[in-house]
């Protein structure tokens, strides 16, 4: 009798092998990339990995949030964290955009496009509406009225507040007839 043949992998667990040890070649390469210096970009990208993709993976992936970690750390620059690595409530990921818009020159571009407008032109008109429409009324800061009425309350007596009260009911009762 012979001996039983050995059982030889599936094709799918030898994918699933060579995706592993190709990822693991890929990270090898970046961690010895960034061990000898590299930005965590640049350890990326001359990886083959895009560098969005890679951010990514920080999220969920101990090993590149840890070169990403080191990367930072060994960096002159310091590295910003941006809305897409780590979770943000919605008005940090509004003032982390605000501040990229800043850097990149976002108002003297903006002050320079209401100064060359020509109003009373069709694209003068244009931009001046679109300033007035969309950009001022979210850039200004809106007057909180309730939060002035409240402190104002606050500082007012129990009599005062009684007295007050009785006013507004009596307006209301005199209106609604």
């Amino acid at each position: 009798m012979s001996a039983p043949s050995p059982k030889l992998p599936s094709s799918s667990s030898k994918t699933k092998f060579n995706d592993m040890m190709l990822r693991l070649g890929i990270k090898n390469k970046m961690r010895g990339l960034i061990d000898d210096g590299s930005p965590f970009k640049e350890a990326a990208e001359e990886a083959g990995v895009p560098y969005e993709m890679a951010l990514a993976l920080t999220k969920t992936d101990e090993d590149f949030h840890a070169m990403w970690s080191d990367s930072s750390r060994s960096s002159d620059t310091p590295a910003r964290t941006y809305p897409s690595t780590v979770h943000r409530s919605p008005s940090e990921v509004k003032e982390d955009f605000m501040a990229m818009l800043v850097d990149a020159g976002l108002y003297e571009k903006l002050a320079q496009m209401a100064v060359l407008a020509e109003p009373g032109t069709d694209e003068g008109n244009k931009v001046l509406m679109f300033f007035g429409r969309s950009i001022l009324p979210t850039m200004l800061p809106k007057e909180h009225v309730e939060d002035r009425t409240i402190v104002e309350l606050r500082e007012k007596s129990d009599g005062e507040l009684k007295e007050m009260l009785s006013e507004l009911r009596n307006r209301r009762i005199t209106d609604g007839s």
